[in-house]
């Protein structure tokens, strides 16, 4: 059985990742055990979800007593590698990897890093160019690296738990009580907390009070949860204020707007969930740039840290404005038409046009693909369309169907959207072909199954 270490920590936004894809390979029969700090959140987290932890002390590197500790840390790992024996030692940055990283790396094991923000942080910046390959959450994360080094790199989006593929909106709400009349607010500064929003939201905790139809729910971090529980002599009896909530993805799916940090983990559940967003980005770990991809495409609105109360503001304004909410929405279905056609490879692409024919199908169009040398041919039977080409190549089984092509209103803005939410697994780019009247232009992802997905829009 292979066996592969993980290395981080420090915050939700590094060990969630690194769990789900912990969780996958163990499916996979691989042996996963993780190493990170004593005094950080993983301590807890990780044996909680069922795994070994080893715990090192390691603190940040900022003072001489940082450094001690890094090196004395860095001393256990090569102990820790030479009694695991990995295959591979998988990191999700944050300083708490380099010790176990730089072990790694002066051993000759195999490194593979995951970037879970926009822009590159300071472990994975260290160990990038000896790594098998690294893993970017975001498309943009290429501009910060040098050229020569993109075939070790691969967008892949951020790893996120298996909750957030089968969460209804109004399952969740039902679970919630929640109901058709009342909007609901999250306000979340992650796993930490943030000092300034919770500041905010105790200031203008009246204003909340008073709004009957918003249902406040407030994650206010662990270290904050007490000074704010003291301060709070009334709230209505649905509000829900916990220090960090363990069932957030049901939390988020169930919200209509949410005011938060802009983690890169945070953001990718945003993505992934659709919701209109509010973010508050610290000037650190890469927030404000993660924060800034979704400003551009108009998916969220951002606030400077300092201005977290008029964030709040913002929010409660919008959360009463239901065509500001949905304007927000980040939703690719809105691109969509529904399925162009199938594609299905061909031995003989006479035999499959006569096949069809014999079901009633029509030739819509045919053509000959001069840059594959390849003939091609669209049939037609009343909406569903056929794409059969003649590769010799045809599986000559089950599974024949080599992919799925959706029609889309917009290609280039479909393609901005798959990359930033990290579903161009093959790191495909925009083609044309000369069909039809005036050319198609497409690209071409692939789903879990291996499964290829095509999304073409006709020009």
């Amino acid at each position: 059985m292979k066996k592969v270490i993980f290395t981080t920590g420090g915050t939700g936004g590094h060990i969630y990742p690194a769990l789900a894809v912990a969780d996958e390979l163990k499916n996979r029969e691989v042996d996963c055990m993780f190493v990170g700090t004593i005094h950080r959140m993983e301590r807890d987290l990780i044996p909680r979800a069922g795994y070994k932890f080893i715990g090192l002390d390691i603190i940040p590197f900022n003072s001489i007593r940082g450094i001690v500790k890094l090196l004395k840390a860095t001393v256990e790992a090569f102990k820790i590698l030479r009694k695991e024996k990995p295959d591979a030692v998988f990191g999700f940055g944050n300083y708490i990897s380099v010790p176990i990283l730089t072990a790694a790396f002066l051993t000759r094991t195999k490194i593979y890093l995951q970037e879970q923000n926009a822009e590159f942080g300071m472990a994975n910046s260290l160990f990038y160019r000896w790594s098998k390959k690294t893993f970017l959450a975001f498309e943009k994360t290429y501009d910060d690296l040098p050229q020569k080094y993109t075939d070790k790199l691969k967008v892949t989006g951020n790893p996120l738990r298996k909750e957030f593929s089968y969460l209804d909106v109004k399952h969740e709400r039902d679970k919630l009580k929640i109901k058709e009349n009342e909007k609901m607010l999250l306000i979340t500064g992650g796993s930490q907390g943030s000092k300034n929003l919770n500041d905010a939201v105790l200031k203008h905790w009246d204003t909340l009070f008073k709004e009957s139809n918003i249902r406040i729910y407030w994650s206010t971090g662990e270290n904050n949860f007490e000074e704010v529980n003291n301060k709070i002599s009334k709230m209505k009896p649905n509000d829900v204020i916990r220090p960090y909530f363990s069932n957030m993805p049901s939390v988020m799916t169930a919200s209509d707007l949410v005011i938060c940090r802009a983690g890169a983990l945070t953001i990718s559940e945003v993505i992934e969930l659709e919701k209109p967003s509010i973010f508050v980005p610290l000037n650190a770990g890469g927030q404000k740039a993660n924060a800034d991809m979704l400003k551009e495409k108009n998916a969220a609105l951002v606030y400077d840290n300092v201005d977290a109360e008029a964030a709040l503001l913002k929010a409660i304004e919008l959360i009463k404005n239901n065509n500001e909410i949905q304007k927000m929405k980040m939703n690719l279905k809105e691109q969509f038409n529904g399925i162009q056609h199938i594609g299905i490879p061909t031995n003989d692409i006479e035999a499959t046009i006569d096949f069809y024919k014999a079901l009633g199908f029509e030739i819509a169009f045919r053509t000959v693909n001069e840059e594959a040398d390849e003939e091609v041919a669209f049939l037609k039977l009343n909406t569903l369309v056929v794409e059969t080409y003649e590769n010799k190549a045809a599986k000559m089984e089950a599974g024949a169907i080599d992919h799925m092509a959706i029609d889309v209103k917009d290609i280039e803005k479909v393609y901005e959207m798959i990359n930033q939410a990290g579903l161009n697994t093959t790191n495909d780019t925009v083609h044309f072909l000369p069909f039809w009247e005036n050319g198609v232009k497409f690209f071409t992802i692939e789903g879990p199954n291996k499964e290829k997905v095509e999304f073409s829009q006709y020009l």
